[in-house]
């Protein structure tokens, strides 16, 4: 039976311009559980999730009020990745969102 270890997998800051902000690691799977915003300013900004699965890419944009958080996935509905599968972003502000990725890994037989 295979187990999927619970990990913080990423953290940092979105850019103006779309960025890889995640990569499955060669050799495991993830089960994205949450990815968080965070909003270090004054004013609402707009933040852009692209989640590039290998076969298609998902599309999610979520609005994240002055100094605050927003959660694009939540444990209700988990993201099946695979290895070299990724997570892309961007914001209408650069250095104003941090961003924080939680999910699970496991290793492909």
């Amino acid at each position: 039976m295979s187990i999927f270890t619970p990990h913080y997998l990423a953290s940092g800051q979105l850019a103006s311009s779309k960025g890889t902000i995640y990569t499955v690691p060669t050799g495991m799977r993830a089960i994205i559980d949450s990815i968080v915003y965070y909003n270090t300013t004054g004013g609402a900004l707009v933040c852009n999730s692209y989640i590039n699965d290998g076969t298609s890419r998902q599309f999610h944009k979520v609005s994240v009020p002055t100094v605050s958080r927003s959660i694009v996935l939540d444990n209700n509905s988990p993201l099946y990745l695979d290895e070299a599968d990724l997570i892309e972003g961007d914001t209408s502000s650069a250095t104003s969102v941090n961003y924080f990725i939680f999910g699970r890994l496991q290793a492909k037989r």
